[in-house]
């Protein structure tokens, strides 16, 4: 009989996937947050002067599209990030500690056959 995960939303391929990049998400995010504010500032000081010389400026989210496209975004560079850094770093690092245990059968974070 098949066990069933815990929570059911980790059954999900798609936020198993989500929770291998999230490492990326968390280093990648506030750069792109920063990048996008950058392009904002660059937008709004293009329009020059304001019609109300004592109207506040204020910076974030212009609405739900660039929103959604911050999300599209971060996801897609995490998982560019995930696969060309993290996870080729974590297989040399891998094998780097297996050859120092004296086995290369064995990887750090897989359980090892006890005997």
């Amino acid at each position: 009989m098949a066990r069933r995960p815990a929570d059911p939303f980790a059954a999900t391929a798609s936020l198993r996937t989500l929770g291998e990049w999230s490492y990326s998400i968390y280093m990648v995010h506030m750069p792109i947050i920063f990048s996008f504010l950058g392009a904002q500032l660059v937008v709004s000081g293009a329009r020059g002067v304001k019609e109300d010389p004592g109207e506040q400026t204020t910076f974030g989210f212009a609405g739900p599209a660039t929103a959604l496209a911050f999300v599209i975004l971060v996801v897609f560079v995490s998982a560019l990030s995930y696969h060309a850094i993290e996870a080729p770093a974590r297989r040399y690092l891998n094998a780097k500690a297996a050859r120092a245990r004296g086995s290369s059968a064995e990887s750090v974070g897989e359980p090892r056959a006890l005997g």
